[in-house]
């Protein structure tokens, strides 16, 4: 609140072998840097360069994807250029969540399970230089809740690629 930006403390976890029976280890940092993002790139979340863009809520890279954790998550972006949209491509999203979109601090959308894989969210007015994407996750779980599974972390939505449309 109040905060800029380069400014806001973000959450990652530390490494896949970091979580344990109850419990996840985070390392707390402040981002004294936002990732410069050109107009002819895709972020792709199962790219460790991805981690460059994180901020808060968002799981260890994996091979297709990266998951978010918890109820809220970010990503940080410096656009170098005016974009239009902003394009993403999920692997999956955990259980019947309704995810919101914010980007600046408004309201672009929102994403559910029934409504597919690929979103296109489309802004009210261009953006450029310092931007925060948000996602609201309203019913994260835990596999090991529903499945036959070890994995404890609290789960949204697994998030494949992002682009910026000019």
């Amino acid at each position: 609140e109040g905060l800029d930006v380069a400014d806001v403390v973000t959450e990652k976890i530390i490494s896949a072998n970091s979580i344990k029976e109850a419990e996840v280890i985070y390392d707390y940092f402040a981002c004294d840097e936002i990732v410069s993002f050109t107009s002819n790139e895709n972020l792709q979340m199962n790219e460790i360069s991805a981690n460059d863009f994180q901020g808060e809520g968002w799981s260890h890279t994996e091979e297709y994807a990266t998951w978010t954790i918890g109820n809220y998550a970010s990503l940080f972006f410096d656009l170098e250029k005016e974009k239009k949209s902003m394009e993403i491509e999920l692997n999956n999203i955990a259980a019947e969540n309704v995810i919101e979109v914010v980007c600046n601090g408004v309201v672009v959308g929102s994403m559910s399970k029934e409504n597919g894989t690929r979103y296109e969210f489309v802004f009210d007015s261009p953006i450029q230089g310092e931007t925060v994407v948000e996602f609201f996750i309203s019913n994260p779980i835990r596999p090991c809740d529903v499945l036959d599974s070890n994995d404890e972390r609290l789960l949204g939505i697994y998030v494949s690629k992002i682009n910026f449309g000019d």
